[in-house]
């Protein structure tokens, strides 16, 4: 719970460790459901998982394509 809460600041505080931190926290509840045996809420926190890593991938991608624009930008300001 802690590390949701954490993650949930880094978010609005916009840091990139957000990312790792709500990463780390949704697999240890999967793993934790799991052992105990709680195999529906480990499937929904799987799909968290899912969900979590998809949102990494789409915020990286669309950062780069921000980073190239604006160097784009930069470029063509200072010809």
């Amino acid at each position: 719970m802690a590390a949701s809460l954490f993650s949930v600041w880094l978010t609005i505080k916009r840091r990139i460790a957000c990312w790792p931190v709500g990463l780390v926290g949704v697999a240890a509840y999967f793993g934790l459901f799991f052992w105990k045996g709680l195999y529906l809420s480990a499937a929904l926190y799987a799909l968290f998982l899912a969900m979590a890593g998809a949102g990494l991938r789409r915020w990286l991608q669309e950062r780069r394509a921000q980073a190239a624009m604006h160097e784009l930008v930069h470029e063509v300001a200072t010809a």
